[in-house]
């Protein structure tokens, strides 16, 4: 079953770039950004480094990189677009060029901010490229659902009602 879920559904979904792409274009409504941002997103090893970074960034927003590579591993930072939930609290204001508090973790002490480029306070279509996920499960699912249709108008499945009648029975006393 496996193996042909994954010639039937998953590397069909995963592979056909055209279907996706048309897929996309038939059910744009479904990929929305709701509130968001460009942000850098920020890991350092400890508070104090992380502390020190933000600094840095706050100072120049393009040192981000030279800030990661010349760190010996103790920066790690990525840049890309995000949904505001997951970069800040819902109630927090959305502003362009600020830094979000340093977090703690309490298991290995490492600390995290956000970086805010540029916020998006309404909500927005997706791109085919940042949908690009949602729209392979989405796809997935659909070839999942069609398969199956198919397979019942196929094999139609029929109860043989006296021998169910006898399990049932069998299985009350």
């Amino acid at each position: 079953l496996f193996e042909v879920m994954e010639r039937k559904v998953w590397s069909k979904a995963a592979s056909d770039t055209a279907e996706l792409r048309n897929y996309y274009n038939n059910h744009k409504a479904r990929y929305q950004w709701g509130k968001s941002a460009d942000v850098i997103m920020v890991s350092a090893s400890d508070s104090l480094t992380a502390l020190n970074a933000r600094k840095t960034i706050l100072q120049n927003s393009d040192s981000w990189r030279q800030l990661m590579e010349t760190s010996g591993g103790r920066i790690m930072a990525d840049s890309g677009r995000m949904e505001w939930k997951l970069v800040q609290p819902e109630n927090a204001p959305m502003k362009n060029n600020m830094a979000t508090t340093v977090t703690v973790n309490r298991e290995d002490q490492s600390a995290t901010f956000a970086y805010i480029l540029k916020t998006y306070p309404k909500p927005s279509p997706k791109s085919f490229n940042d949908a690009r996920v949602q729209v392979v499960n989405d796809y997935q699912q659909l070839l999942e659902e069609k398969w199956i249709d198919a397979l019942r108008k196929q094999y139609p499945v029929v109860v043989n009602n006296t021998t169910f009648a006898q399990v049932l029975n069998t299985l009350q006393h």
